[in-house]
């Protein structure tokens, strides 16, 4: 067990047990055992999980690139022309990767303005950088 992990459970929650699981043992040995998604393709892609599971668990769902094709959140096949409108509402949204992610790599907030993208040094992130940096699977959601 990470030492380190405990010390800091035990500092925020002042219980200590030995039979706590660190976080980072359960992610990295336990779930890839119990959970072995790498044997169910369609469950490796994130972007599809909500035709399996409620919407409403999940931050809405903007653009979604799955195997180099966009869609919406209706998964209706979409083109660059309706990124803008798809963004013009929100001020920030999350761009992940969809496969082949987890613990939060790959991931960025970026900031919308007048319907573009920006990361956080205010650089213009494009369609044609978003699909060379994260390939033909990535999400784009609402920051919840």
């Amino acid at each position: 067990m990470s030492a380190d992990w405990y010390h800091a459970y035990l500092l925020s929650s002042g219980v200590q047990n030995r039979d706590i699981m660190p976080d980072d043992i359960y992610h990295y040995v336990i779930d890839p055992i119990l959970n072995r998604v790498d044997s169910i393709p369609f469950l490796r892609q994130k972007s599809l999980n909500e035709l399996i599971w409620d919407r409403a668990l999940f931050p809405k769902m903007l653009i979604r690139r799955v195997a180099g094709f966009e869609y919406d959140e209706h998964f209706s096949l979409i083109g660059e022309e309706h990124w803008a409108a798809l963004l013009k509402d929100h001020t920030k949204v999350i761009l992940k990767p969809s496969i082949h992610s987890g613990g939060g790599r790959d991931v960025q907030i970026l900031d919308v303005k007048n319907g573009k993208l920006a990361d956080r040094d205010g650089q213009v992130v494009t369609r044609a950088s978003i699909a060379q940096a994260y390939g033909d699977d990535f999400v784009i959601q609402a920051l919840v």
